[in-house]
């Protein structure tokens, strides 16, 4: 996987070199009436020459950062079964040996009600001595990738859908959910190297200093 603003070198498919711009601006102009208050910047690649296609995963920023774009492997169900987890937005798709979109996967965009401006935020070197602080003395964590984004703690209600007499309940339980307003925050987002499927991350909130323990 090629990581945008970390690895060195071309992307290249087929012994032709991509160029990520291109395909950032392809995304904008294809999408730009879809999200209206929104840039599209992709983030990562990966390669596969035997089929002849590069898959990406972007992000949707808004006022030049970015909501967390890829899902964070944090889950916890309560005794209800209630989840928490945290939200992520993106836009994933496929390029083809020819330079074009094979496909590309948009969801429907946030509905932005009211933002709050904030003159003060924590530095990044300040979000670095909170976790020296903060984490569990004799802790060791090795970080791939370090990102200022807007993150949300989503709380989910339990949503119940193994027999058909729930199924329009839960229907119902999830429309009113997605509805309602849930509230963003800038956060550190310090991704810890080396693990597998959904991202493990340690978050400092860059408003509160509070740290979060984003894993498994």
């Amino acid at each position: 996987t090629y990581v945008v603003g970390l690895d060195e070198g071309d992307i290249t498919l087929g012994g032709k070199a991509i160029d990520v711009t291109d395909i950032d601006s392809g995304l904008n102009n294809y999408l730009a009436d879809f999200y209206k208050d929104f840039t599209i910047n992709t983030k990562e690649f990966s390669v596969n020459d035997t089929v002849g296609r590069i898959d990406f995963t972007a992000s949707l920023d808004y006022e030049n950062m970015p909501f967390q774009y890829s899902p964070s492997a944090y889950s916890r169900a309560d005794n209800e079964n209630n989840m928490s987890y945290w939200t992520f937005l993106q836009v994933t798709g496929s390029i083809g040996e020819d330079g074009k979109f094979d496909f590309i996967n948009a969801n429907a965009p946030l509905n932005i009600l009211d933002k709050t401006e904030k003159t003060e935020m924590i530095p990044f070197d300040e979000a670095v001595k909170i976790l020296e602080t903060e984490l569990a003395k004799g802790s060791y964590y090795e970080f791939s990738n370090v990102e200022l984004m807007y993150c949300c703690l989503a709380n989910q209600p339990a949503l119940d859908m193994t027999e058909e007499d729930n199924v329009a309940k839960a229907e119902q339980l999830a429309e009113e959910y997605n509805k309602t307003t849930k509230t963003f925050e800038p956060m550190w987002c310090f991704e810890i190297k080396g693990g597998e499927g959904a991202k493990e991350y340690i978050k400092v909130n860059a408003l509160s200093g509070e740290v979060f323990i984003d894993v498994q």
